[in-house]
């Protein structure tokens, strides 16, 4: 014997919008599930049923006032796609269906490659046939006004699609700054470089994008496609790297009008400074392939030569956010550089190098040559100071931690493991018997040091290692040793005063620079 069940379709609740902004008013009807799209409409529609009994059927004659700019044909297209964009038989909007929104910076500008057909065919012909983009812009205007997120998105991305190949914003004019903003938002900041010198309003919003990369961090690949590039940006005023060309060759307190951030209150302006970069999730190469096939020269290292804060996205997890190829500290850095929440693999150099003062924290240093490596530079006096917390170094080809010359390396946290490393090379095998855990330079005349906070101690964070076991021989000097919380704090405090004392003499010399060369710029 068989059961049927009849599922009878749900009734579709309609309610009716009124344009208050023509003359005569105009009523649209639409489906609620729809309308709610809108966060405006949504909102009005939630302290309307506040009022109102929750098993009323008096949903078909409810009426919504609207009272933005906003005819009647454009509020037609916003149903239009409202109503298939509700509909569950019709596929999402986002060709890639792990996302929810479109990825910023826009990958292609071929929507068809980001959006699925009928979107990329709605907001395409839409783009086309509006000859002198008048119904496009009102469609813009009216999604903000509505707050319908996923239209507006679809319509700022196509304008960036359209600016990555014409580098022309030729309708910025006909928006307000926020619309403008939210458009460049879909553009790395080297796309936005490129349109610079079209109107005052594209510097304005250069201007905004480099004083939000100031407050939160220049984020890659949203700002900057690659880490690389993202290093660069942050030593723009130094001289070094593709942003250098916007300095001035004169003096660095100089610079080109969209470098500079204006002070409350002020005709003046101070050059930005960027000192944290924020990796996305993904993979960040520090080497495009053919770059590695055609200078690699034994090495796969970023060198930064100033000092920043690289730090992953705390909302993804660390494994999920790696640097494939190593970061290398150079010598002479004035301040600290740090490390945090992410994930550095890299097959033919160490994956950190360490030659001025460095920090991790909650870093994963996996499959490489060496796992970090601190050094002091003979010729310049400079030595790596590192200090590790919570960082795990594993599956090294040599060394876990390699300290040479007088560099030390501090390491704390009841999460700092360093275990199965020094696995071999090719010519080494299972493990050259001179590669350790924890190593230190063994020369007579040099101090390397390895310094354990308590509770931490050798077994404790070095274990399972292959070559010459967990921890170089220490037998003649105390070059491997636990230290005491106090003693540990006590060397950060004289790390950070050095620190202060330097940043507070960089920042009278950029007072004085700005005082004698910037005013009224």
């Amino acid at each position: 014997m068989f059961t049927t069940f009849v599922v009878s379709e749900a009734k579709k609740t309609m309610i009716t919008l009124t344009l208050k902004s023509l003359k005569p008013n105009v009523k649209i009807q639409m489906e609620r599930r729809a309308a709610e799209m809108s966060d405006l409409i949504e909102t009005m529609l939630s302290d309307s049923d506040s009022d109102e009994d929750e098993d009323s059927d008096e949903d078909e004659k409810r009426e919504i006032d609207l009272y933005g700019d906003i005819d009647s044909v454009t509020f037609t297209k916003v149903v239009e796609f409202c109503n298939y964009y509700v509909d569950v038989d019709h596929p999402q909007m986002i060709k890639d269906e792990s996302q929810i929104k479109i990825k910023k910076p826009l990958r292609s500008n071929g929507m068809s490659e980001v959006v699925n057909e009928w979107y990329a065919d709605f907001v395409n012909n839409l783009y086309e046939e509006d000859q002198d983009q008048d119904m496009f812009i009102k469609l813009i205007k009216a999604a903000h006004y509505l707050r319908i997120h996923p239209l507006l998105d679809l319509l700022s991305a196509k304008v960036a699609s359209i600016i990555m190949v014409e580098q022309v914003f030729d309708i910025e004019d006909r928006l307000n700054y926020l619309l403008r903003d939210i458009i460049c938002d879909y553009l790395t900041f080297d796309k936005l470089l490129l349109i610079q010198n079209q109107s005052n309003n594209i510097v304005k919003t250069i201007n905004r994008r480099v004083e939000r990369m100031e407050n939160r961090g220049v984020c890659v690949p949203e700002d900057c496609e690659t880490l690389r590039d993202a290093v660069a940006l942050v030593e723009w005023n130094t001289g070094r790297g593709k942003y250098a060309k916007y300095t001035n060759d004169e003096t660095l307190a100089k610079f080109v009008k969209f470098f500079r951030i204006p002070l409350v209150g002020s005709t003046l302006y101070h050059p930005a400074r960027f000192s944290t970069i924020v990796l996305g999730k993904g993979e960040h190469p520090i080497m495009t392939p053919e770059e590695f096939n055609d200078v690699w020269d034994g090495e796969d290292l970023l060198k930064i030569a100033s000092a920043m804060n690289i730090v992953g996205d705390p909302e993804v997890p660390k494994e999920e956010i790696v640097v494939v190829g190593g970061i290398a500290f150079m010598e002479g850095i004035q301040g600290n550089c740090h490390l945090q929440h992410l994930t550095v693999y890299s097959e033919y150099s160490s994956g950190v190098v360490g030659r001025s003062p460095f920090t991790m924290d909650d870093v994963l240093v996996e499959k490489c040559y060496f796992g970090v490596t601190v050094q002091s530079m003979d010729f310049d006096d400079s030595a790596g100071v590192g200090i590790l917390t919570d960082v795990e170094i594993r599956d090294s080809k040599r060394s876990g931690i390699m300290v040479e010359g007088d560099a030390s390396v501090t390491l704390k946290g009841k999460k700092t493991k360093v275990h199965n490393n020094c696995i071999g090379t090719e010519w080494s095998g299972n493990g050259d018997p001179d590669d350790y855990g924890l190593e230190v330079d063994r020369r007579e005349g040099y101090a390397a040091t390895i310094q354990l906070v308590f509770p931490l101690t050798k077994d404790i964070a070095s274990f399972n290692n292959k070559g010459g076991g967990n921890a170089g021989p220490d037998s003649v000097r105390d070059n491997i040793k636990n230290i005491s919380q106090a003693e540990a704090a006590s060397k950060e405090r004289v790390r950070d005063q050095a620190r202060e004392r330097w940043a507070l003499w960089e920042r009278r010399h950029l007072e004085r620079g700005r005082a004698a060369e910037l005013g009224g710029v």
